[in-house]
């Protein structure tokens, strides 16, 4: 079972004044009781595989999949300069030719990181037919203070490099007993996409005569 809720904003300037532009921001909220079904194999997927199958109810919570925010704006802007535009309205037809007809094109991008999962913690000793347990949680505050980015740029949870997660916040429940951490955690999240792709362009007016 998944749940999908979203505030979803379009906006939008049809080209005039040597400008234009449209995008669309989402606020988004996607919860499901398992992220991995039979694409386990894909990514990192399996990292929050459930730990009762028989139990779903239990695993109900942020999915793999949730991007709290995602914006992405594309604008064109046609530069006012050369013959027949603002700047330059009668400009030698030579020299408008070399300077006039540019324009500028962009893309952007941002969207929130995915969860990380809590299989990455590296505390549960997974005594589990299945071998997917998890942790109990034990405190409130579960970061080391390092970020996910730099975590990864050393390592994560290499022999002796840093982890994300506080290991004192984490307990061993026990032979045969689900933890109570869940599958993905809602506060500690991948980098995302912060992408910009800028383009330049140039019309040249060919005529008869």
């Amino acid at each position: 079972n998944s749940f999908y809720n979203s505030m979803q904003v379009r906006f939008q300037k049809r080209a005039s004044h040597y400008i234009s532009f449209e995008g669309n921001y989402t606020f988004s909220k996607s919860t499901d009781d398992a992220s991995a079904g039979f694409n386990a194999f894909v990514g990192t997927l399996n990292a929050g595989n459930v730990q009762q199958l028989d139990r779903l109810n239990l695993e109900h919570g942020i999915s793999a999949n949730d991007a709290t925010h995602r914006f992405v704006l594309a604008t064109v802007l046609e530069v006012p300069v050369g013959r027949g535009r603002w700047i330059g309205r009668e400009m030698n037809p030579f020299l408008s030719g070399v300077i006039g007809g540019w324009g500028v094109s962009m893309v952007i991008t941002r969207q929130s990181g995915q969860p990380l999962a809590f299989s990455t913690v590296g505390t549960a000793n997974g005594l589990f037919v299945d071998g997917n347990q998890r942790p109990n949680i034990l405190c409130n505050q579960l970061s080391s203070g390092i970020s996910y980015h730099q975590a990864a740029a050393n390592g994560l949870n290499g022999t002796g490099n840093p982890s994300v997660f506080n290991a004192n916040c984490f307990g061993y429940p026990g032979d045969e007993v689900p933890g109570d951490a869940p599958r993905y955690i809602a506060t500690l999240r991948t980098d995302g996409i912060r992408n910009a792709d800028v383009s330049f362009s140039k019309e040249f007016a060919i005529r008869e005569s």
